[in-house]
């Protein structure tokens, strides 16, 4: 298990290259309200930021989006009203097999789990769905997460199938790896998968 973490903990440094922690998270950031052709910009460094239609139940929601080839690049969440601002996604060169728009959107709407409370949710969007190299941990999530200090509290990622309704059975992000951050290395991008950072005080047994 030991080894286990050390070598989880070297992949995940060797893709934090290049992806340091944002020590502007809260400034506040003006907006580009000037619409964006993401065809005619660098593929590497374009973000868009669009509103979702509003909801009688829930308010409105940030998306920031970014077409991504063969190059690889980053996306970052900047807008200050969005309920995830600081998230990033990082994907290294040579990763998808072809140029698709990748979003990170907010989810306000929880679903329910069990001995835990749902802080944040964030789901990725492949539009359209494009096939990602074999190789483990060539992308990274990382998600803004205000640490509960409390022996008894987890701090957690877990995993939420939108289709299965299902959770995943083991944190994808167990630990967070610097103070107000978690980062976690995906395998891939499903669009029926949703990442919430959880705070969860399971019950000891007798």
């Amino acid at each position: 298990m030991k080894s286990h973490l050390i070598f989880l903990s070297i992949i995940i440094l060797i893709l934090l290259i290049g992806c340091k922690p944002d020590n502007q998270v809260n400034k506040v950031v003006t907006n580009d309200t000037t619409p964006k052709n993401i065809a005619a910009e660098n593929t590497s460094t374009t973000e868009q930021t669009q509103t979702l239609p509003k909801s009688e139940n829930q308010p409105d929601s940030e998306i920031t989006s970014m077409e991504i080839g063969l190059e690889g690049g980053e996306l970052n969440v900047t807008n200050p009203n969005s309920p995830i601002v600081g998230a990033r996604l990082k994907i290294l060169n040579n990763t998808l097999y072809d140029k698709t728009k990748i979003s990170i959107i907010p989810i306000t709407d929880f679903p329910e789990k069990e001995y835990c409370t749902i802080v944040k949710g964030i789901l990725l969007n492949m539009n359209p769905v494009v096939g990602v190299t074999p190789e483990i941990l060539h992308i990274l999530l990382v998600i803004p997460f205000e640490h509960v200090w409390d022996d008894n509290v987890y701090n957690l990622v877990y995993i939420y199938n939108l289709t299965s309704k299902e959770w995943s059975e083991e944190p994808i992000a167990p630990l967070p790896s610097l103070p107000g951050l978690f980062f976690a290395p995906l395998r891939s991008i499903s669009n029926d998968q949703a990442y919430f950072t959880t705070l969860c005080r399971y019950p000891t047994e007798s």
